[in-house]
C-alpha cells in the first residue's frame, strides 16, 4: 500500500510540471497585470521558438500546420491544396494589446500586430481567378504584411490529480487586417512568362483573393495554435499559470 501511494505521488509530481526556466509568471493580484501578461507572452514565445522537451512542445519557428484544402467560389473559383505548411515569424516582433481580461474567469480579448510573417508550402491550384484560368503545382510562399490578429478566449476548469487545470471553452482566432503577397512557382507547367504574369495579377488582386480563402487560413492557424496552448495548460496547474497572489 505504501509503495502504491509513493508511485501515485510520483505520477502527480511528473504530470503537474512547472514552467520551464526563463518563463515569466504574472500574479492576478498584480496591479500591472496586463503589462506583465504582455511581457510574459513575448518571453514565452521567444523560449518556445526553439521548442521545449519538458512540455513536449515542438519548435514554434517554424510552426508546422499540416494540410489545407479550400474550394473557393465566386470571383476566386479555385481549388487550393496546400501541404507541408510551415509558418515563420509568429514569435518575433509582435505587438500585443489586451482589450479586456477578466481575472475571475480568465476570459480575454487581445489583438496582436505582426509587421511581417510568412508561410512556405507545397501547393496545387486549379480553377479561375476573376475569370482567368489558373493551374499549377509546386512550391509557394505566402507573405502577410502589417497583420492584426484577434483572439477571443474563454476557459473551463477541470480537476486532475488534486489540481485545477484550464482548457479553452472558446478560442476565436481572426485575421482582422493583413496585406497578402503570394509567390507561386511552376504555374502553368513551368511556363515562366505566364507564371510571372499570373503572380503579378494575383498580387494586384490579393485583397479579393484573401477575402475568399481567409476563413480556411483562420481555421488551420486556430487549430494549430490552440492545440499548442491546450497542451501547455494540460500540464501546468492553474495556480502556477496565474498565481492569485
Amino acid at each position: 500500500m505504501k509503495t502504491t501511494v509513493v508511485l501515485l505521488s510520483m505520477v502527480v509530481m511528473i504530470m503537474a510540471v512547472d514552467f520551464p526556466s526563463g518563463f515569466k509568471v504574472c500574479k492576478l493580484s498584480d496591479p500591472n497585470f496586463e503589462k506583465c501578461y504582455i511581457e510574459a507572452a513575448k518571453i514565452g514565445l521567444n523560449i518556445l521558438a526553439k521548442g521545449d522537451n519538458t512540455l513536449g512542445i515542438l519548435p514554434l519557428e517554424p510552426i508546422v500546420i499540416g494540410n489545407m484544402t479550400v474550394q473557393a467560389s465566386g470571383p476566386v473559383a479555385v481549388k487550393h491544396e496546400y501541404w507541408n505548411m510551415k509558418v515563420y515569424g509568429l514569435t518575433k516582433n509582435l505587438q500585443i494589446t489586451i482589450k479586456n481580461f477578466n481575472k475571475n474567469t480568465l476570459a480575454n480579448y487581445k489583438e496582436v500586430f505582426y509587421p511581417y510573417f510568412y508561410l512556405l508550402s507545397n501547393y496545387k491550384l486549379d480553377g479561375k481567378i476573376l475569370l482567368l484560368p489558373i493551374h499549377g503545382e509546386g512550391k509557394c510562399k505566402l507573405m502577410l504584411h502589417n497583420s492584426t490578429i484577434t483572439f477571443k478566449e474563454t476557459f473551463v476548469t477541470y480537476e486532475k490529480d488534486g489540481e485545477t487545470y484550464i482548457k479553452f471553452k472558446k478560442y476565436d482566432f481572426r485575421i482582422k487586417e493583413a496585406k497578402l503577397e503570394m509567390q507561386f512557382e511552376n504555374l502553368f507547367g513551368g511556363d515562366a512568362r505566364l507564371g510571372e504574369t499570373m503572380n503579378k495579377f494575383i498580387n494586384e488582386n490579393s485583397k479579393e483573393i484573401f477575402d475568399e480563402v481567409k476563413p480556411a487560413y483562420e481555421k488551420v492557424f486556430s487549430d494549430a495554435t490552440s492545440g499548442i496552448f491546450n497542451k501547455i495548460f494540460s500540464q501546468i496547474p492553474l495556480r502556477k499559470i496565474f498565481p492569485p497572489e
